[in-house]
């Protein structure tokens, strides 16, 4: 992507208002934390990275949906890197509609721990985050309970539209993480608006609880800020694992479309629809056991994802009971956990012990016994449900609907384990590398970082205890971690975790210590 233009922290308003239509303007090194409001006929500009720099925006970006359109946010296109610290707030003044297209695309950025998304108002805008990975980096609660106001890394909110009106915002194609020391991480997306999630990885959202639950540790949480019916939000093509479950309304939800989906080790229920209208679920898939059969892989977890539910309905007291959903041609382990009302069509599904019209049996899959990628849960050519859905495709995820994004490649594979450097001593800093990494073609990949006291020199998650993971407000998930008094005597390792669509690898350095005074 040749620069036309090449601008500076302090150049950047000025340089960025002077741009004509069509122009690629490259970003050097630095932190852009900015308040922006542009627009320029189609095509539009291009904001990227100058080849090799590194771009942050460590306090956030604010665009004025009032004022800015066709403009792209290109992290690597000018052969650098792009990383959000803080919050991308778009709004419009006074929270209005915007009855017209924005065409805004964020692309091959970084959204780091602690970075968010907050849009209010588009309407029909084209707003679309392509190939992103989002970390979650701020717990939701501790010791049970509720968080308040907004909690997720990404929310879309609609103060004054029809629920019926589409946003136009679309995540697609994206990795969202939370590190598996952070516990109740905040949801990975809070809607209340109608828009489209399509060929993402969401994992590690897990409700690690202490005493109580924590409301919600959801992927997708459908709720407006009050009880009504806000949905019509197509989720299709994603994954999701060791979460607390894929899509989650208690508040009440209407016509969604809910397709082509697989989840494994999830704690609830991949999908839970509290008095929903009219919601079509079809050709998902749900494996109990998935890459860890005992349970969640994420270390560690107080309530194991013993749940073989693909959907779970009811209502809450004085909420409507469901009503007019479509469940077909969906491969699970249990039929589905029907707590109030009835399915509208309960048909051409596949679990063991199921009873025309459904097909009694058990799935096998493409990537084996515990298929770690979207991909594997496609069925084998032998396997119950192969050409038996209602319109005579698989059941289950269907091949042709896309996934996430593998690039043709495989997991991750580390060719070196990380390595740490620094004193084992109270007060110190340790660091630690990422180690090395072999990971094969054009795929979003998230590298998160976890800290462990261990009684020796030989490292077990059995017998280790995770470093600030219960009550913490913030995530241990860095690259640094200054020793603390609870660590004396004990032996400290990092490991780190590479995640994207083609699996989840994790390794583990040698230790430090044991820790002195």
């Amino acid at each position: 992507m040749p620069c036309r233009v090449r601008v500076t922290p302090a150049s950047l308003p000025s340089d960025v208002a002077a741009a004509r239509s069509g122009a690629v303007i490259c970003l050097a090194s630095g932190d852009y934390s900015a308040v922006m409001g542009t627009s320029r006929p189609a095509p539009g500009i291009t904001i990227t990275s100058a080849p090799g720099a590194t771009v942050t925006f460590s306090s956030g970006l604010t665009l004025d949906l009032g004022t800015i359109h066709d403009v792209t946010f290109d992290g690597t296109g000018g052969g650098g890197t792009m990383r959000v610290g803080g919050a991308l707030d778009m709004e419009t003044p006074g929270d209005g509609l915007q009855a017209r297209a924005l065409n805004l695309t964020f692309q091959n950025i970084d959204f780091a721990a602690g970075g968010t998304v907050l849009i209010r108002g588009p309407e029909n805008s084209g707003i679309v985050f392509d190939r992103d990975t989002f970390v979650a980096g701020d717990a939701n609660c501790a010791n049970g309970g509720s968080p308040s106001g907004l909690s997720g890394i990404f929310s879309l909110l609609y103060d004054t539209a029809p629920s019926t009106t589409q946003s136009g915002v679309t995540i697609e194609n994206s990795v969202f993480v939370a590190p598996a020391d952070l516990w109740n991480p905040y949801r990975a997306i809070q809607t209340g608006a109608p828009m489209t999630v399509e060929n993402n990885v969401f994992a590690g959202f897990l409700d690690h609880t202490e005493s109580g639950g924590c409301n919600h540790i959801d992927t997708l949480q459908l709720f407006s800020g009050a009880p009504g019916t806000q949905g019509r939000v197509r989720f299709t093509g994603n994954l999701c694992y060791d979460d607390y479950g894929c899509v989650e309304a208690f508040d009440g939800t209407s016509k969604n479309s809910i397709a082509d989906n697989a989840c494994f080790d999830i704690e609830r229920a991949c999908f839970s629809l509290y008095s929903d209208s009219g919601s079509v679920i079809d050709h998902n898939t749900q494996q109990a056991g998935g890459a860890d059969p005992a349970g969640c892989a994420t270390e560690p977890n107080t309530q194991p994802c013993g749940s073989a539910t693909l959907l779970e309905n009811g209502n809450k007291g004085g909420d409507p009971v469901p009503q007019g959903e479509v469940f077909t041609n969906n491969v699970g382990v249990s039929p589905p956990n029907v707590e109030a009302g009835s399915l509208s069509v309960n048909s051409h599904n596949v679990w063991s012990g199921a009873s025309s019209p459904n097909i009694n049996g058990s799935a096998t899959f493409a990537g084996g016994a515990h298929p770690i990628s979207w991909a594997g849960f496609e069925l084998t050519p032998g396997s119950t449900g192969h050409g038996a859905g209602s319109d005579g495709q698989d059941v289950g995820i269907r091949g042709g609907a896309g996934g996430p994004p593998t690039g043709g490649g495989s997991a991750p594979v580390n060719t070196s384990a990380p390595a740490l450097s620094g004193l084992p001593v109270q007060g110190q800093t340790l660091s630690s590398t990422a180690g090395t990494w072999s990971i094969t073609g054009y795929v979003p990949t998230v590298t998160t970082y976890m800290w462990w006291d261990c009684p020796s020199a030989a490292f077990s998650a059995r017998s280790c205890t995770p470093i600030q993971p219960h009550t913490a407000p913030v995530s241990a998930n860095g690259s640094s971690y200054t020793v603390q008094a609870s660590d004396v005597g004990s032996y400290i390792f990092s490991q780190v975790t590479v995640t994207n669509a083609n699996g989840q690898i994790t390794a583990t350095s040698r230790s430090k210590g044991p820790v002195g005074r």
